[in-house]
């Protein structure tokens, strides 16, 4: 048993049931509470953290920049293929869109463009009036066709074209004729028939269209 209990002590002790509480006695001090022991904080009993633990590893500058030229050999790697596939895909494009344009042929497409001049000269001849000066020297270019061995000779033109040369003396005789168009001259003799006008003239420019347009 411990010491600290004495005699004097039991005997001035109050005794108590189990469940009632202590009265105050002056002869019990808080440990601490004399001012001798200073109060600890919470943070006193707080676990040391553990020492840093220093790396002795040297950093290896070579292995840094082996690794920073492999990542930016791949990142370029990468983007060459991505611009290579671009024009890949741009190059098959373009050959399927030369591929769609197929030759067509000659024959149709001059067809059509002769008869377009064609219908533009007509258009244009019909709107055009007769030049009389014109008409009167290409009269007589074709009445200089006629000579003595020809035999008989007349000309045939639209009965206002006769109209327009009246008083020409075209040195053979001119028979009107209501079929030919203004402009048309068509010298007869005994060896056959010559004929000049713009109907003649759009037939061979339509002649020469369509000898264009012919596959060589």
């Amino acid at each position: 048993m411990s010491e600290a209990w004495t005699h004097e002590w039991r005997e001035a002790a109050t005794r108590v049931d189990a469940w009632a509480r202590p009265a105050p006695t002056a002869n019990f001090t808080p440990w601490g509470s004399d001012g001798t022991h200073p109060r600890r904080r919470a943070s006193d009993f707080a676990p040391t953290p553990p020492p840093a633990r220093e790396s002795n590893a040297a950093v290896d500058i070579d292995s840094l920049r082996a690794e920073a030229f492999a990542e930016g050999f791949e990142q370029g790697r990468q983007t060459v293929i991505a611009e290579f596939a671009r024009d890949r895909e741009a190059l098959a494009q373009l050959i399927r869109a030369a591929e769609a344009l197929q030759p067509e042929p000659a024959g149709p497409l001059a067809a059509v463009l002769a008869e377009t001049v064609t219908r533009l000269v007509r258009q244009i001849v019909g709107e055009v009036s007769i030049d009389p000066a014109m008409l009167k020297e290409r009269a007589e270019t074709i009445a200089e066709l006629v000579t003595a061995e020809s035999g008989p000779a007349r000309l045939r033109m639209n009965p206002d074209d006769i109209a327009m040369l009246e008083g020409v003396d075209l040195g053979i005789p001119v028979a009107p004729d209501h079929h030919l168009s203004s402009g048309t001259i068509v010298l007869e003799n005994g060896e056959g028939w010559i004929e000049d006008g713009p109907q003649v003239r759009l037939a061979r420019l339509r002649t020469q269209l369509d000898a264009m347009g012919l596959p060589r």
